[in-house]
Order: C-alpha cells, then sequence, then structure tokens
C-alpha cells in the first residue's frame, strides 16, 4: 500500500522539502503519516475526478514517497559517515600502535647505548685515574733524579776549577810560564 498524500496540484520537485508549490494553496492539510493508509484516504476524491491536473496517493503508488525518500537517503549517508569515522578511527588506532612500538624500540635502543656509554665512561675514569697516579710518580722520580744530576754536576764543576787552580798554581811559580824552562 502506498503512504501518500493527495495534493490537488502537480508537485514541481520532490527533492524541495515539503512538496508545497509556491504560491499555490494546498486542497488538504492532512499530516503525513509515518504507517499506512485506510482504504478511505486512498481512494479518489471527487474533486481528483475533476481536475485532471490533481495529483493522488494512488497515481504515485508506483514511485517512492517523497518525504521517506529523503529520509532514506539521509539515513543512508549517515550510516556511510558512520561507516567511514569507524574506518578512520580504526586506521588512526592502528597508526598510532605502530608509531607505539616505533618508540618503544627507539627507548629499548638508546637505553642499551646509554647504558654501554655509561660503562665506557666509567672504565675512562678509572684509566684516568691511573694515568694519573702514574704520571704524579714519574713527576716526583725525574724530580729525584733532576736533584741528583744537579748535584753531580755541581760537584764535578766544583772539582774541576779546584783542580784547575791547583794545576795553575803549581806550574808557574813565579807567575811566568816561560821562565822555568831553558837556560841556554
Amino acid at each position: 500500500m502506498c503512504h501518500m498524500q493527495t495534493h490537488p496540484y502537480p508537485v514541481a520537485d520532490a527533492n524541495h522539502g515539503n512538496g508545497i508549490v509556491p504560491g499555490i494553496p494546498m486542497a488538504t492539510a492532512a499530516p503525513l503519516r509515518s504507517g499506512p493508509l485506510p482504504a478511505a484516504e486512498v481512494n479518489h476524491s471527487s474533486s481528483a475526478k475533476a481536475n485532471p491536473n490533481v495529483v493522488t496517493a494512488a497515481a504515485l503508488c508506483g514511485t517512492r514517497p517523497i518525504g521517506i525518500g529523503i529520509q532514506d537517503e539521509r539515513e543512508l549517508k549517515r550510516e556511510k559517515r558512520k561507516q567511514s569515522n569507524r574506518e578512520s578511527a580504526r586506521r588512526s588506532r592502528l597508526r598510532k600502535q605502530a608509531e607505539m612500538g616505533e618508540l618503544v624500540r627507539k627507548v629499548d635502543s638508546l637505553m642499551a647505548e646509554n647504558m654501554a656509554l655509561r660503562s665506557e665512561i666509567s672504565k675512562l675514569v678509572e684509566d684516568s685515574e691511573k694515568i694519573r697516579v702514574e704520571n704524579a710518580a714519574l713527576t716526583e722520580k725525574l724530580k729525584n733524579v733532576q736533584g741528583q744530576t744537579g748535584k753531580t754536576v755541581s760537584d764535578r764543576t766544583n772539582e774541576q776549577e779546584d783542580l784547575l787552580s791547583k794545576v795553575n798554581n803549581s806550574s808557574v811559580p813565579n807567575g811566568n810560564h816561560e821562565q822555568g824552562g831553558d837556560d841556554k
């Protein structure tokens, strides 16, 4: 059974909204119903038989009702939008999950690298301390050697000066080197 309201004049545009042609009054003002119409309302009225331009429910039963078609189209669009939003949310969740997995891998890698670097720093600090101690010992040893060498050189220099002065004093009785030589 068709669920249409009878209009005395043809409707210009089925998607125009309420189906009223501007400037032309409607013959009936009965509201649209969502359920089936009683048989009395589906029958042709006497005004519909007299006017050939009148659109009746019986004439439009083969077509989709105006209000219901628009409502179905809106519902279909709404369902498509919901499905699209679900798919988008699913893709977003998957993308976030992949990003989170990548971040976890990076954190693990950086933590391992951090531990390796800390271990290397600790070893380098130990080596540096050993080298510092060894350097201090060698510096002290060098100072001791230089001190002894300085005394030895100083002692040798004094001995050489004493020897030279003795040689000079003993070989020259009068202070003249050439007088003590030949008497010819």
